[in-house]
């Protein structure tokens, strides 16, 4: 198409720009009751596919394929924060951080293909059209496959927090219809903020709550520096090995690379359901990362030795996608009880706006400053998981609350009443298990006692009483 490397980064700065602005709405959509996953994922194929087929306007016009290129990254806020919502909707506590892995899989795979299929379809300017008609076709089967093929909820609730959302959600339909029907309205449960504006302030006041937790703080900033440098690294990857290298190797490098880290977020989500080392496989990600920039940049140095390249490049992407479903597993249970949505947008807001801050910083800097980069954000990573190591404190919200509603199920009589419950308050100290995380690889301990310290399981108290009166 004959347009500078600028242009051509921002083909995928288009992505986290448009992350940045319009997060909130798929953050909207997500919560949006017992269809929300669904019609995310809907907008996000309809909006794919029709980016798609607008680049087949004019396949060699930059300007077609931008604004195709636009509407794509438009659609990508229904599901990119969507991985936690399914992995809680869908799975059992013991097969989380393996769904959320598999659901970032397909993620990565396209950016896998994005490095592989091109240079074998394009080879000079005017074959662009073979791209985007592949890219349409596979838009419009993904989009099929959410239309017929994808129901709202699964058929049996995988766990017990799983079930109470959807007879909450089922609950609240059935109320708004009868509201409707009798010309009242009502604002309940996932239908609270109705109005953009109402979004909007609830998103405001959740950003103040999450910034006072210290722990979601500093999880924050992982995300954001290993998610946004992964992102920048594989935007200027081209740039990062011009010169001594050819397009087939940065090709093979990328692909390579892409395909070991959907292997780790796999191998990571399942450690993760196993041991629970939500600690532990973080600092070791980060420390190997850490490692893996330091020896990029003896190897674009100097000779520049494709074998330790490749090996350099693979290791980071191995490593800080084996991060990504661990982080987004803590950032759920760090936040608990707001909702998975919640959380994950949050976690990748952070991460596209410094994911476009450092591909603007590579993007504009030679070859010798990329590698002064590289250590830099070496070293700053490693520094990142020495304070992790020390510094951060997980403790497992949901497991506690799941533990709580277990204990008044069991203890309630035939009326729904609790021994010991008065009004959904605790008169007989019964113990609880508050789960926190101890040691670097995360042995847990349960703790007897009740926890007083959050509002939050008062409610569920309250609210589970109430339910089994019901």
């Amino acid at each position: 198409m004959g347009v500078s490397e600028w242009a051509v980064n921002a083909f995928s700065m288009s992505f986290m720009i448009s992350y940045i602005c319009t997060f909130w709405v798929g953050r909207y959509v997500l919560n949006r009751g017992l269809n929300g996953l669904r019609v995310a994922t809907l907008l996000a194929c309809t909006l794919t596919a029709i980016g798609s087929g607008l680049k087949l306007i004019d396949p060699t016009a930059f300007g077609w394929s931008f604004f195709g290129q636009s509407i794509i990254a438009f659609g990508q806020c229904f599901f990119i924060a969507a991985p936690p919502v399914l992995s809680a909707n869908w799975f059992g506590e013991n097969e989380r951080g393996l769904a959320i892995g598999l659901a970032l899989l397909f993620n990565s795979s396209g950016v896998a293909f994005g490095f592989l299929v091109p240079p074998l379809l394009v080879t000079k300017g005017d074959e662009f059209w073979r791209l985007w008609v592949l890219q349409t076709v596979m838009s419009c089967i993904a989009l099929a496959g959410a239309v017929f093929d994808f129901p709202a909820h699964p058929p049996t609730p995988p766990s017990l927090a799983a079930q109470r959302r959807l007879e909450s959600a089922a609950t609240n339909a059935g109320t708004a219809g009868h509201a409707a029907a009798a010309g009242e309205t009502t604002t309940t449960g996932a239908d609270t903020g109705s109005s953009s504006g109402e979004s909007l302030s609830t998103i405001a006041s959740q950003l103040r709550m999450v910034l006072r937790n210290r722990q979601f703080v500093l999880l924050i900033v992982v995300v954001a520096t290993s998610s946004g440098l992964f992102w920048a690294i594989s935007t200027v990857l081209g740039q990062l090995m011009a010169g001594g290298f050819t397009t087939t190797e940065v090709g093979v490098t990328g692909t390579v690379a892409t395909f070991l880290g959907i292997a780790s977020q796999l191998l990571f989500g399942w450690l993760l359901d196993r041991t629970k080392w939500y600690r532990g496989l973080t600092v070791v990600g980060l420390a190997c990362t850490g490692a893996s920039l330091m020896l990029l940049n003896v190897g674009l140095s100097g000779s520049g030795s494709y074998a330790l390249v490749l090996i350099a490049i693979s290791s980071t992407s191995t490593f800080l996608s084996g991060v990504i479903p661990v982080c987004f597993e803590l950032g759920v249970e760090q936040t608990y009880p707001m909702t998975e949505a919640d959380s994950g947008s949050i976690l990748m807001l952070s991460a596209n706006v410094c994911g476009l801050i450092f591909t603007a910083i590579f993007a504009s800097s030679t070859p010798d400053v990329m590698r002064i980069l590289l250590w830099v954000f070496g070293s700053l990573i490693a520094a990142l998981a020495l304070v992790f190591t020390f510094a951060f404190k997980p403790e497992l919200r949901r497991p506690k609350q799941h533990t709580q509603r277990q204990h008044l199920l069991a203890h309630s009589d035939s009326n729904g009443n609790v021994a010991g419950m008065t009004n959904g308050i605790d008169t007989q100290s019964a113990p609880t298990a508050s789960i926190e995380v101890d040691g670097l690889f995360g042995a847990r301990s349960p703790k007897a006692g009740v926890d007083h310290g959050s509002t939050h399981d008062t409610t569920a108290i309250s609210t589970t009483t109430t339910a089994t009166s019901a």
